[in-house]
């Protein structure tokens, strides 16, 4: 389906139940009403073009065919689940031109991966990639400045989540339910945090590493409720060990071992790895010697 030439506005509903596989938007296009193509479940591929500006709330709603997107750089305003449960997209390109994510924008989008936000988009609203299942990987830039609740909530497959220096707002439950979560980095310029942002990861089973860029106190002051498996004053998400000092413990019959502190000096964690250069050895010669 090529809408023709010389269009600016498709209106609210008006491609509802489509049942093409295809759609192709004319240079004059400006804006997507609301509903415009919801509910359809042949159309695999929509191409917006450059100077498309809004996309209405729930415009592509459960197409549940449709497999990538390209947000032109031309368009400022998203709608609320406006790519809501279509679940069969698996890659989608967000603009230079978008500020907001807004509420489910992509809700339960259950294929796609990975998820990078940019940082032109300073918000990202609530339940914005609800149920994102097979995302292991959510990229947000420098720039995004506040998450709302449940932003990330049920992503299952979800092992780490970078949270950048620019952010300053967490809201509730950002992460609920996301099970195989294994760390999570969050900036030093966090003005406030949900009391609620993390509760049942705290619970998990594996227990969820915390790497905050702030000192200790810093984190206190936001009164984020808990305290529990956070490494201060962390930069990365993760730790890096550089001063192996050998233990002097080997035999014989094993290798020596050699330990290291973590590189940030507040973290107190501490490593240790087998050392194979300390070992002893039978030499014919001269017996039992360290080599």
């Amino acid at each position: 389906l090529t809408v023709r030439n010389g269009t600016v506005n498709i209106a609210d509903g008006a491609f509802s139940n489509t049942k093409a596989t295809e759609i192709i938007l004319p240079s004059s296009m400006r804006r997507i009403g609301v509903n415009s193509f919801a509910d359809g479940n042949t159309l695999k591929k929509i191409t917006l073009n450059e100077g498309l500006e809004y996309i209405g709330a729930r415009a592509f709603y459960e197409n549940s065919a449709l497999e990538a997107v390209v947000i032109p750089d031309s368009v400022t305003i998203i709608g609320a689940g406006a790519f809501s449960e279509c679940r069969a997209l698996t890659s989608v390109h967000l603009g230079k031109g978008i500020t907001e994510l807004k509420d489910a924008v992509f809700y339960s989008c259950t294929s796609l991966k990975p998820i990078i936000i940019p940082g032109n988009v300073e918000t990202i609203g609530k339940l914005a990639f609800y149920n994102c299942d097979e995302a292991t990987e959510i990229i947000i830039e420098e720039g995004v400045k506040k998450i709302y609740d449940e932003a990330f909530r049920d992503c299952d497959k979800l092992a780490s989540l970078y949270i950048p220096d620019s952010v300053t707002q967490i809201g509730k439950n950002i992460i609920d339910s996301c099970s195989n979560i294994k760390n999570i980095r969050l900036g030093k310029n966090i003005q406030s945090i949900d009391p609620y942002a993390f509760p049942r990861i705290l619970s998990l089973p594996t227990r969820a590493d915390f790497y905050f860029a702030g000192t200790k106190e810093e984190w206190q002051s936001l009164k984020a409720g808990f305290d529990g498996r956070i490494h201060y004053e962390h930069p990365i998400m993760g730790h890096s060990y550089t001063n192996y000092i050998y233990d002097g413990n080997a035999s014989y019959c094993y290798p020596g071992t050699m330990t290291a502190k973590c590189d940030y000096e507040t973290c107190g964690l501490t490593d240790t790895k087998r050392d194979d250069k300390n070992r002893f050895a039978l030499d014919t010669v001269t017996g039992l010697k360290a080599t």
